[in-house]
């Protein structure tokens, strides 16, 4: 898979958390020789603790962590 594109839209910071929303596209080949193409909305969503920021939630199109 390859990143195409990503801009992020908004950041938020609320006491010890903090969201960013995002625009993705990126694809790939396919075993079989085709492309895959997905692009979409995604979120990203930290918590800070012990002094560091830590991901806690990861969504992009497609994928969900």
């Amino acid at each position: 898979m390859q990143l195409h594109e990503h801009n992020i839209n908004d950041i938020v910071v609320i006491d010890d958390m903090a969201f960013v929303y995002f625009d993705v596209r990126y694809g790939g080949f396919l075993p079989d020789g085709g492309q895959l193409e997905v692009k979409g909305e995604g979120e990203l969503e930290f918590v800070y603790s012990d002094d560091t920021w830590w991901i806690s939630f990861l969504r992009f199109p497609g994928i969900v962590i």
